[in-house]
């Protein structure tokens, strides 16, 4: 699908840009939010709404980073707090009238929820929020443990721009990696490591195209999200609740006529699994494994749905075999996660906060001094 070029821009004045909302959700985790923030702010893209779901965070994180907000944004910043129910509802009146006043650079909505809705539940939040807003073009699923480059929002609507139903993300920089990127498909990750990603994926100039992108950092067009339903009713599957749901959204996205890809000029950081604690964290290996037989029983046809449940037990046992040593906690979730994986058993995991405890122990509040 050939990509029209984006309008040039005549003598000083800029050509309308489209109302991006940018979704980040926090739990427990508000140093990584406020740096994710910091690379949002600045963004040269001039018209975008950044959306915070407080996740259910124990540790203060919601004040932090509404002080934060304050400081950072100025005395005219518009720094709007709504509950869980008031930004289903779209919001208040008052202050969606006070936001749409406001300067991009100045404006912010948090949003606490009392409860952990997962990486599927708060972003499901962030846009029934954000599609009650009419002006609303794309909605940028950002994860907060990730610092986008310089430039990298505008790159990647202008390419957006270009495409009625689209699913882009930047690329990942990570340390060691060439810059390459691979055709990655979801069939491809439910039998890893049995079978490497493919290369190439379909080259359009700007966009590599691709059956899946990371979550991490992912531009999705309105009409990709007004369309799109899984089969649970929702936009991406709560019942995965954390890790696999981007990759089954993407796939599900492609079959319906998405353009899903890379942008090759953007670029993102994300240091990866600090939401569930690193990476020998029980929660990882309990949602990987879980979500891994929830994504293949919703996308892959009879035939290979067949093979992966004949493959995905010795391969499960396997990862297991391999941490036990080192991590006994982390083998006996990942066999837990296929357990309750086969048994449809889905949501938030009933010994999520146990381990989460060991991972996000509530520091004591800091001196004001110390955060400034």
């Amino acid at each position: 699908m050939p990509l029209t070029p984006v309008p040039p821009i005549h003598g000083n004045r800029l050509p309308e840009r489209p109302l991006v909302v940018i979704s980040i959700l926090n739990w427990n985790g508000w140093r990584d939010t406020i740096a994710c923030l910091e690379s949002v702010y600045a963004q040269d893209y001039p018209n975008f709404l950044t959306v915070v779901v407080d996740n259910g965070s124990w540790n203060g994180s919601a004040e932090r980073i509404r002080r934060w907000a304050i400081r950072r944004l100025g005395k005219e910043a518009a720094v709007v707090e709504y509950d869980r129910w008031t930004a289903l509802a779209g919001g208040r009146s008052e202050d969606e009238a006070r936001l749409d006043g406001s300067e991009p650079g100045s404006r912010l909505v948090l949003i606490r929820s009392r409860e952990n809705l997962g990486w599927a539940g708060g972003n499901n939040m962030v846009r029934a929020y954000s599609l009650r807003r009419r002006s609303v073009r794309f909605v940028f699923f950002l994860n907060n443990d990730a610092v986008l480059g310089a430039g990298s929002l505008t790159k990647l609507v202008d390419v957006g721009a270009c495409l009625r139903k689209v699913v882009l993300a930047p690329v990942e920089q990570t340390p060691g990696a060439d810059g390459a990127l691979d055709h990655l498909s979801l069939p491809r990750f439910l039998f890893a490591p049995l079978v490497s990603p493919g290369r190439p994926g379909r080259d359009t100039g700007p966009l590599r195209e691709s059956e899946v992108v990371s979550g991490a950092a992912m531009l999705v067009s309105r009409a990709v999200l007004e369309d799109f339903l899984c089969s649970e009713g929702e936009c991406f599957s709560s019942k995965i609740f954390l890790y696999w749901e981007d990759h089954l959204f993407c796939h599900l996205a492609g079959r319906r006529g998405s353009v899903v890809g890379y942008v090759r000029d953007a670029a993102v950081w994300h240091k990866g699994s600090a939401s569930s604690g690193g990476a020998l964290s029980p929660l990882l290996f309990y949602y990987r494994e879980r979500g891994k037989i929830f994504a293949a029983n919703a996308a892959l046809p009879l035939g290979l749905r067949a093979l992966f449940h004949v493959v995905n037990p010795w391969l499960c046992v396997a990862r297991a075999a391999k941490y036990a040593l080192a991590s006994p906690d982390c083998a006996q979730a990942a066999l837990c996660g296929f357990a309750d994986g086969l048994r449809g058993v889905g949501g938030k995991w009933r010994d999520h906060d146990r381990f989460a405890g060991l991972s996000f122990q509530s520091p004591p509040l800091l001196a004001e001094e110390n955060e400034r």
